[in-house]
């Protein structure tokens, strides 16, 4: 009887069990006395014992462990709706997919002309083990071809479980091998592909910002600086990592020198960080941020900097998952962890993100964007297309079944025929 009460004055806690009501009296006062501000140790604990009493007059049982982990889990999230109770193994688990390790063959590659080539082999992986070099062309993944893929596809594929083993098969100059890699818990690069798209557009796709961050994603933006290019479009969508100080590396390169661009903040308001564009040399482009319900952590504090702390960029897409990076898992007093909010970010214009709240995009995409019929340019006179003609219709096929990367393919043309480029916004914040 003991442990049961002990268990719902946890339980009660959580769910915010009112106390029973006083005995009436015959005193009758002549004005009422104000309620006492809720207390969970004098509100909840008698409903609590009461509970109990009832519970075991009727014979119920309760398993522990569940009971328990619900109480917890109610009292957390009460608190930080997005948080949670973890145990062991959800809070190795959570670690590692914010770190970005995942089980795979440590194969770095890149799609061109429809045939992903091995770019790069992580030192001593599975993959440098099994003899893959760089300059490899990929033709098929137990037994399916990959011709045609994208990269993150063909990424997916090379990512399976711990102990699994992956049959590669690799065109070497005219010779094509076939090799077993096993898998191995690695750290994914934090960028997922990088493309030139026809008509001059550069095209990023990242998997998260994660250790070593601004090495992989700061040359692959800055090779798109120039008049040969009317903008960028960097793709958040299902992107994390941990690694703020490389999302204010990547919104330095789209601000003045000197500009505010967020800071971190305990939950006591006081500054931890304070992250400014440095000096140097930018990039004067437009860029369209597309995101969705998984952009998380970092990626989503890089999201919320575009939209509140810089101008020349446009978010498109839907809602982030609205966690951008303040929650820390910390133990728990009764046992396991708890993953919980307590820091926020503060952008350049007031904007507080403290994990309660998504990055709303400019543009919200809705069912009907996939519908929309292709633009096709027209034929001249003999039938044939002119050069510039191709080049929309390699795009239109390029962007053919994503709404969002085509809504930013639009307006960065759109721009581009108006002669419009990127302009940086210079406030403080209020």
């Amino acid at each position: 009887m003991r442990k049961l009460i002990i268990l719902f004055i946890v339980l009660g806690m959580a769910v915010g069990l009112s106390a029973a009501e006083p005995p009436a009296t015959n005193a009758t006062p002549a004005e009422p006395a104000p309620s006492p501000a809720p207390s969970l140790k004098r509100d909840a604990v008698p409903a609590v014992e009461q509970l109990a009493a009832l519970l075991e007059q009727h014979g119920l049982t309760l398993d522990t462990e569940t009971a328990r982990r619900a109480a917890v889990s109610a009292m957390v999230k009460s608190a930080d709706p997005q948080g949670r109770w973890l145990n062991e193994e959800e809070r190795a688990a959570l670690q590692d997919r914010l770190a970005g390790l995942v089980y795979e063959t440590g194969v770095r590659l890149r799609v061109a002309n429809g045939a992903p080539k091995v770019t790069e082999v992580v030192e001593k992986s599975p993959a440098a083990e099994a003899g893959i070099q760089a300059g490899d062309r990929l033709e098929f993944i137990d037994g399916g071809a990959v011709a045609g893929l994208k990269d993150w596809e063909v990424r997916g594929l090379l990512r399976v479980g711990p102990g699994d083993r992956i049959r590669v098969s690799f065109l070497r100059g005219a010779e094509t091998q076939e090799v077993e890699i096993a898998t191995a818990r690695l750290q994914q690069s934090s960028v997922a592909s990088a493309e030139d798209l026809p008509v001059g557009i550069g095209y990023l796709r990242l998997n998260g910002l994660y250790k070593g961050a601004s090495k992989e994603i700061i040359p692959a933006l800055r090779g798109w600086d120039g008049t040969n290019y009317c903008g960028i479009v960097l793709d958040l969508r299902g992107a994390g990592g941990t690694n703020l100080a490389a999302a204010a590396d990547v919104a330095r390169l789209f601000a003045p020198e000197g500009a505010l661009l967020f800071s971190l903040r305990s939950s006591q308001d006081q500054d931890m960080e304070v992250f400014r564009a440095s000096g140097g040399t930018g990039l004067d482009a437009p860029v369209m941020v597309l995101t969705d319900g998984d952009t998380e952590g970092a990626a989503e504090a890089l999201a919320a900097v575009f939209t509140h702390s810089l101008r020349g960029a446009m978010l498109i897409g839907y809602p982030t998952r609205g966690d951008p990076g303040v929650r820390e898992i910390i133990p728990c007093p009764g046992g396991g962890y708890l993953y919980l909010a307590i820091r926020r970010l503060v952008m350049a214009d007031g904007s507080v993100f403290n994990g309660r709240e998504s990055v709303e995009p400019d543009v919200t995409l809705n069912g009907a964007e996939g519908g929309q019929v292709d633009y096709e340019p027209e034929p001249d006179a003999r039938g044939r297309l002119q050069a510039e003609g191709k080049e929309h219709r390699l795009l239109r096929e390029r962007v053919r079944g994503d709404p969002a990367l085509r809504r930013a393919v639009d307006i960065l043309l759109a721009l581009r025929a108006l002669n419009l480029r990127g302009a940086p916004r210079v406030e403080e914040p209020r």
